[in-house]
């Protein structure tokens, strides 16, 4: 049991946040994804001198916007046009279908994400990948739909008489882990980000770009994956039925 890939190799990968997460995950991609596959950054903050100690930026960032100052840089390096948006995601105007990868730290942040993979998104040809973390341990979570999960069944052409079942909706990160939205924003200290694990954001940005890279390959067969640096622990969950409708059950339940 997969994840089934609806994923046009062509399409847009929006990232919505750059911060300490997004920075990372947006230059893993440009190593991956073909020239040709355009991305699009969106963020609304500015570089400040505290961000340099966990996020993709130098100093000489300092004052820029996040989402300017990571295009160019990577447009630089890799030799291919990156797209930014200096604002909320939910001001972001686009009908792109393909991969949404939410890379923020709050509630508030999450829900216009959820609202604008609703409202804009297809679930058909799309897939928001959602990542967060706390201080040293931290979660992926896939999905596309706000409705009842549904799978189909695929032919095996290495074994004909075999038919693999690949889940064609899953619910919305937002709905598998609704307490994600009573997040709090607000910003850390210097000394806050210095007791943050040192190497959380990029663990985080490496799980995600790994997660992508699954999904285009159609090798992916978890929907929610958690690591603990402290304990020096991943543990997935896996996309088979049983956890599935127990996840649509717990819903249910939430609604």
């Amino acid at each position: 049991m997969r994840l089934n890939n609806k994923f046009i190799n062509n399409s847009t990968v929006v990232i919505a946040g750059c911060g300490g997460t997004g920075g990372f995950v947006a230059e893993d991609l440009c190593r991956i994804l073909p020239v040709s596959q355009q991305i699009i950054l969106v963020d609304p903050d500015i570089v400040e001198e505290r961000n340099l100690i966990r996020q993709n930026y130098s100093a000489g960032d300092i004052g820029k916007y996040k989402c300017e100052a990571l295009a160019d840089h990577l447009c630089a390096r890799y030799k291919r046009k990156i797209g930014y948006f200096v604002g909320k995601i939910k001001e972001f105007n686009s009908n792109s279908q393909g991969l949404l990868l939410g890379c923020v730290d709050n509630g508030p942040a999450r829900a216009d994400i959820a609202l604008k993979f609703v409202s804009q998104y297809s679930s058909e040809y799309g897939w928001w990948i959602d990542a967060g973390n706390e201080n040293n341990f931290g979660q992926i979570l896939v999905g596309n739909s706000k409705f009842a999960a549904s799978s189909s069944y695929v032919i095996n052409h290495q074994r004909p008489e075999l038919q693999d079942l690949r889940w064609d909706h899953l619910p919305l990160p937002t709905l598998q882990r609704p307490d994600l939205l009573t997040q709090v924003p607000g910003k850390i200290s210097c000394l806050q980000a210095a007791e943050q694990g040192s190497t959380i954001n990029r663990t985080m940005a490496s799980l995600m770009v790994e997660t992508v890279r699954q999904l285009i390959n159609n090798t992916l067969t978890w929907f929610q994956l958690y690591v603990d640096m402290d304990k020096g622990v991943m543990h997935p969950i896996y996309a088979d039925e049983d956890t599935v409708k127990q996840l649509e059950k717990n819903i249910k339940k939430e609604v």
